[in-house]
């Protein structure tokens, strides 16, 4: 059991408090370097045995204290190629790497680049065989510092019938 004595002279209660507070301070700068650094999650895809990670781009940072950070969206053309590509065998699962903050939206484009649907809050299929690009938008963090995201990936889709 701790035991407390009665300072015996005004300096030595002094400098116990600053002791305390000493203490106080840095085990504050302590947690504070050992919490994460918000980072967005990823996007991993699997079907069959294949899996992929879908390539992400940042379009916005924004903070509590009104501060943001807003970049450039996909040009679907412009980045389709660098896509990671992936072939569908009987369905795929879509895996993020930490809860996103609030919904995931998809769109779906053809091979020629017109969309198949915009922002839906549901994936569907398409369903025809052919190549399509999936963009995923969505945002990591919470209400005091968050990122939105875009992740995109190219889907092969063969029927064999």
């Amino acid at each position: 059991m701790l035991k407390m004595q009665r300072p015996k002279s005004f300096k030595d209660l002094v400098l116990g408090i600053l002791i305390v507070a000493v203490l106080g301070v840095g085990a504050y700068f302590i947690a504070d370097a050992l919490k994460a650094e918000l980072v967005p999650g990823d996007i991993v895809v699997r079907s069959g045995n294949e899996e992929i990670t879908a390539l992400q781009n940042v379009t916005g940072e924004q903070r509590k204290n009104g501060s943001k950070a807003c970049r450039g969206h996909f040009e679907i053309e412009a980045v389709a190629d660098e896509f990671p590509v992936i072939r569908m065998d009987k369905g795929i699962v879509l895996e993020a790497s930490q809860d996103p903050y609030g919904a995931m939206y998809y769109t779906v484009y053809n091979e020629d680049f017109s969309e198949l649907y915009y922002r839906s809050e549901r994936f569907a299929y398409p369903e025809n065989d052919g190549t399509y690009y999936v963009v995923i938008d969505t945002a990591w963090g919470d209400k005091n510092h968050y990122f939105s995201t875009e992740h995109g990936f190219t889907l092969v889709i063969e029927n064999s019938n």
